[in-house]
């Protein structure tokens, strides 16, 4: 009788342990779906955190292109995946212009030569006369420059003319007009911006081609007409020569990759971007010889470099 009633206190002790098994393995299960539930938020509060970053704050986020792929680069891997990048990126540029944005990220550029002379357009005007014309910006070419890539034109037909002197003085008449009307209205605007340039309050420091040459006693002045020649020469000089000097190094660094990451390397040792000088560029001994390797390779003139000597000297 007594090993019964053990037995039985036993099989209640035992279920009453179960149950307070099965109540602990419950509330574990609760607290573990709470935690799981929890951490879901969080990682969807993540994901839209970082989409609206990368669609409105990031550095890239001006540059046009589908927003889908400026939130994630599931679009681009989706893409890549299936064989059609190169498809859809050329949508995209189809219907968002020459530059676009394909991930968070990245840029791609349809035309680089455009970008290059947007880009030295740009810096030629703003360090001759601290006045860009705004084709980074708009992404298209102002239309003084569309007169400067006329003048061109007409420099060249100049050019071939006075080899077969004079009629370069003959049949310069003979120009299409339109050529020659281009290129006087270039010249005209050229003379504008000089003179609203000089018409700026003196007293303003302005580091720019114009300071130097007329408001820096230690470079003896220049009149206006010098002023101008040299201003012209600097835009022209300075803008595509300078966009195909800079295409030429990005094919061959491109092409070379042990030299383009020792290059890299070396303008990093400069720290941020404001730390970047002309004085400090000039001290960059491996900078100095991409440049010139590319000048040699590569020189960014429409005609070979020609060069005078005297009858005895061949």
């Amino acid at each position: 009788m007594v090993s019964t009633q053990a037995k039985v206190q036993e099989a209640y002790c035992g279920d009453e342990l179960l149950a307070n098994y099965s109540a602990i393995q419950r509330g574990s299960g609760e607290a573990y779906d709470c935690a799981q539930c929890f951490a879901q938020i969080i990682l969807l509060l993540t994901l839209i955190a970082h989409g609206v970053y990368n669609l409105c704050l990031h550095p890239l986020s001006n540059f046009p292109g589908p927003r889908r792929w400026a939130i994630s680069r599931l679009p681009y891997t989706r893409a890549l995946w299936q064989g059609r990048l190169h498809i859809k990126i050329k949508e995209i540029h189809d219907r968002y212009g020459p530059v676009v944005r394909i991930a968070p990220d990245e840029l791609s550029f349809i035309q680089g030569k455009e970008w290059y002379n947007f880009a030295t357009f740009d810096i030629a005007g703003r360090l001759t006369l601290s006045e860009d014309f705004g084709c980074l910006q708009e992404m298209a070419y102002h239309p003084w420059i569309l007169m400067v890539l006329t003048h061109f034109k007409a420099s060249a037909l100049v050019m071939c003319l006075r080899i077969y002197s004079p009629l370069d003085t003959v049949l310069i008449y003979f120009a299409p007009g339109r050529l020659l009307e281009l290129k006087e209205r270039f010249l005209s605007l050229v003379r504008q911006k000089i003179h609203k340039r000089l018409a700026q309050d003196p007293s303003t420091e302005k580091n720019d081609f114009v300071s130097a040459a007329m408001m820096n006693p230690k470079s003896g002045g220049m009149d206006k007409k010098e002023l101008e020649a040299n201003c012209i020469l600097m835009i022209l000089a300075g803008s595509e020569t300078m966009a195909t000097a800079l295409l030429s190094a990005t094919n061959f660094l491109c092409k070379n990759s042990q030299v383009l990451r020792k290059l890299t390397d070396e303008i990093r040792q400069l720290g941020t971007e404001e730390e970047i000088r002309l004085s400090k560029l000039n001290h960059l001994p491996y900078l100095t010889a991409v440049i010139r390797e590319t000048h040699r390779l590569c020189p960014p003139l429409s005609n070979g470099p020609s060069r005078v000597v005297g009858p005895h000297d061949a």
